[in-house]
Order: C-alpha cells, then structure tokens, then sequence
C-alpha cells in the first residue's frame, strides 16, 4: 500500500454530566477527549487508502475564560464593534506518550481540572464572606466573573454580552503531518461556572435593618374633646395645622442581605415612637396599608476602548416582583409590639452578583410601603443593595435552582410605583436615604 494516506483526527471533547454547575474554583471540572481515527478523503482525485497511525502524539486540554462584548449602534447599518476580552487561558496535559490507530478506532483521555486556585481565597467565606462581590476597587480584576449571556439597549446602543468558559483542545505528533479537527471557538463545550455555595449559618446570620423617620402633625393627634368641631372650626384648623401635635415615629425594617434562589425573604416592619422629635401625647392608630419589594439587576459592561460614545453601556432591570401588596389594612399596635413580618414569594434563579472591570452584576432590593398614621398616609421607599448567592451547601440537590430566570417585567413609571389606595388623603413621601 505504498499510495496510502495518513487519514484525519477528529477531536470531541466531552464534559461529565455537562449541564452540571460547578461552584466555584475548588468544584473540579472533569471529562475526557475522545480521538477518533478518520480516513483519508480528498476532493480533487479519487481517495486513496488509508494508512495506519504510529507515532508519538501529545493531547492538552485549554481552559479559556472570555468576556464576549458586541455594541451595535441602534441607528447605524454597520456591523456591531468587538469589545470582547480573554481573560486567561490555560493549557493543561492530558496524554503524552506513543499512539497508534487504524481507521474508524476511537481512544478516549479523561482529564480533571480546576479553575485558578488563586480565586479560591477571595470567595472563602472565612475570608469575610462574599465582601469583594461588592467590590469597585481594581482588585475586581481578580474575580472571575460568572456565567450568563444577554442582550439589552442602552440608548442609542444595542448589547449582547456574555462571559464564557470553556474547555478546548490541542493535538499534535512531532514529526508528523496529520491533518486534525477540533472544536473551536464557541464549538468548545462551555462550563457554568457559578459561586462557591455558601454555609446556611452564613446567609442566616447577615441582615440588617434601614431606619427612616416618618412624620404627621394634625387635628387627630389631638384628644378628642379638644379637636375642632364643625365647618368654620375645621376650616380655620387647616391654616392652623402648625398649632397641632407633631408625632415622629422611627419605621425599621430588617431584611436579609445575602439572599438565593428558593428563599422566601423575610421582611419585619417595626414602628418606634421617636420621643425626642415627637410632641403628641399618644401613639396614634398605626396601619401598614401596602408593601412592595422588587428585585432589581445593574449590569454594567465596559467599553472604554471604543472612540464614540460613553465608556460603560449599563442596564437596569427590575428581574422579579418579590411582593406586592397593595391591600395589607394591618394593623400595627400595642399587642403587636408595633411590628408585622411580611414574607415574599420565593426568590427565582438569576445569575449570582460578580464584580469584574469587564462586567459586573449587582443586586438590590427596591422597597416601598405605605403607613397611615392618624389617618394620614407616609410612604417609605428605600434601595437595599443585596448579594445574590447559589442555594446553601445543605440545600440538596439543583432543585432550586430548576427553571428558567424570571423573564423582564418593566417596572412602572416612578410615580406609579406603588398602587392607588382606595381612600384618599393627604400624604407625605419619605425618600430614601
């Protein structure tokens, strides 16, 4: 068979249980590289036999880490520019040794890998928790960022962003011409990648509480025998009303901080008279009338490189409606202690919060209620920054995290962020602090 050919190897690379997450740096990826011996084939004569393969051959495997960016203006025909970076890529020994093949034989490597260990220390939670998740400084080059993919439109650009991580494949034999194919590009097999799951005892233990003061002075503040009776009485009171009782209250409200999918969230309303600021005799009737909290994503993808336009294309987006009750009437009083627990549906599956100088994600809690206090109605709205984590360590199985992420839900419009009340009255708007 002097006229035979070398024929071609093709390269599939194949991840164990493919779909699986892994968390974090430490969770190893593993799989094998399956090299199968095709034979020769030629499109300019007819194809000649194909010869046996003998000789030494070496199989690395490439882990690749890549930020793809792509902004295309709205209004332009142009295509869309590349602001896409690699951030690192790793190459890592399979197999060196000899090889032989005949056509049609299959020999399959298993290899084992694990991302950059030096990462593993700034998501221990011995190290402060997920602190450097909330980072701006320039060690955020540091964090690998996770894996996810969107498309938004910051006016006038269109953006598609995604971070990948992917497992690729090199083959060579010194001293050989074979031909090879491999997968390449966005054919490697991807890897998702998410945070290390953090201990129970750790998402448990972090809440805190947002204090805001709430303020009313009118005629029910005042005894009931003394308040004005009749038209005229009622009428010279409203340009009076500076005369009347003036009551402050202190409203906390304690909520979770690291939050994950699965997790009702927990929030508790408490009402402190403020007797420094307060001059009314008693504490009024007290109702939480509604209660709102969504959950809102802040991705901002950096683009500096680019000679027009802003540096950063940021998207803003409100990814779940946690709670909204525009109907509660409850009460708050003496019995209660002036407080009330108000649970959320559970929190759905979204990509964890990563800070990166490439890309970063955050999180926040958009909370607003509405008290009447002495038959007048306060709102309160405040802006909770949250970290999104995986479900904890003894949370089982994945099952948390099943399904899609919750689709965009546009917010409305600020000044309809929280419902109509039924009864009309005066109130006051409390911004958040």
């Amino acid at each position: 068979m002097s006229n035979a050919k070398l024929g071609r190897l093709n390269a599939q690379i194949l991840i164990d249980d493919g779909f699986r997450i892994h968390y974090g740096p430490t969770d190893t990826v593993s799989g094998r590289i399956v090299l199968s011996y095709k034979p020769h084939s030629s499109l300019l004569k007819s194809n000649a036999p194909t010869a046996d393969l003998f000789g030494p051959i070496s199989i690395q495997g490439i882990l690749r880490s890549k930020v793809r960016v792509k902004v295309r203006r709205g209004d332009s025909h142009r295509l869309p520019t590349d602001h896409s970076k690699i951030l690192f890529e790793y190459v890592f020994d399979v197999f060196v040794g000899s090889f032989k093949a005949t056509v049609g034989e299959d020999f399959s490597y298993p290899f084992a890998i694990n991302l950059p260990q030096d990462l593993k220390d700034i998501y221990d939670p011995a190290n402060g928790g997920y602190a450097e998740l909330m980072s701006s400084g320039d060690s955020r080059d540091q964090l690998l960022p996770l894996t996810f993919s969107m498309h938004f439109v910051d006016h006038p650009d269109v953006v598609s962003v995604g971070v990948l991580h992917q497992i690729g494949a090199q083959v060579t034999m010194p001293g050989i011409d074979i031909k090879t194919d491999i997968p390449s590009g966005d054919d490697r097999p991807p890897i998702r990648l998410e945070l290390p799951r953090p201990p129970r005892a750790l998402v448990e233990r972090n809440k805190t509480t947002f204090i805001q003061n709430a303020r009313v002075q009118n005629e029910y503040l005042l005894p009931e025998e003394e308040r004005p009776q009749g038209f005229k009485q009622k009428a010279k009171a409203v340009f009076t009303s500076s005369h009347f009782p003036e009551f402050v209250v202190d409203v906390q409200c304690t909520y979770q901080q690291y939050i994950h999918p699965g997790q009702q969230l927990t929030f508790e309303v408490v009402l402190r008279r403020n007797d420094r600021k307060s001059t009314a005799e008693v504490f009024p009737d007290a109702t939480l009338e509604g209660f709102q909290c969504d959950l809102r994503a802040y991705t901002i993808v950096d683009v500096s490189n680019r000679l027009i336009g802003s540096p950063q294309c940021i998207d803003t987006r409100t990814v779940q409606i946690l709670a909204g009750h525009s109907r509660l009437s409850k009460q708050l009083n003496k019995e209660s202690d002036y407080s009330i627990a108000i649970m959320t549906d559970p929190v759905m599956q979204n990509v964890s919060s990563f800070a990166h100088q490439k890309v970063s994600r955050q999180y926040l809690l958009r909370i607003a209620m509405q008290l009447k206090l002495a038959k007048e109605s306060v709102k309160v709205r405040k802006e909770c920054p949250v970290i999104l984590l995986p479900p904890p360590e003894d949370s089982g199985s994945d099952e948390a995290l099943a399904g899609p992420s919750q689709s965009y839900i546009r917010p409305p419009p600020d000044d309809e962020y929280l419902p109509a009340y039924g009864e009309a009255g005066s109130s006051t708007f409390l911004s958040a602090g």
